[in-house]
């Protein structure tokens, strides 16, 4: 037999996974896939962050909260990849953060389950 350009095995996305293959029929199993670049690429990043956080022996991490898309995927993130108890969430409002996005920020972790703090500067 000759190989050819058709995919013959593929293990899960972004998942341990265990794929028969068989070199001399050029057969094996085809497991499914996350579909969409964005559902894939948010999987990539749960896992390297699961991966990161593992590594190097941190067991919980605390994220910025500003009340903005990019800390609420970032929150989000951390909670798929560690579990929400091992997430924590702090509000840093500085002279120029308004009462809106400190309470998007509570309801953020709220909406998460992750605790939340505000910090002060004293």
């Amino acid at each position: 037999m000759r190989p050819t350009d058709a995919l013959i095995a593929q293990g899960k996305s972004f998942a341990e996974d265990l794929i028969c293959f068989d070199s001399q029929n050029l057969t094996g199993d085809l497991h499914e896939q996350i579909a969409g670049d964005d559902a894939s690429a948010y999987e990539a990043l749960v896992l390297g962050t699961r991966d990161y956080v593992r590594k190097c022996g941190f067991q919980r991490v605390i994220i910025g909260l500003s009340g903005g898309i990019d800390s609420a995927l970032t929150a989000s993130i951390a909670v798929d990849a560690l579990g929400a108890e091992n997430v924590m969430g702090v509000g840093m409002p500085g002279p120029y953060s308004s009462q809106g996005s400190i309470a998007d920020a509570r309801q953020l972790a709220k909406n998460l389950g992750i605790r939340f703090r505000i910090a002060f500067d004293h």
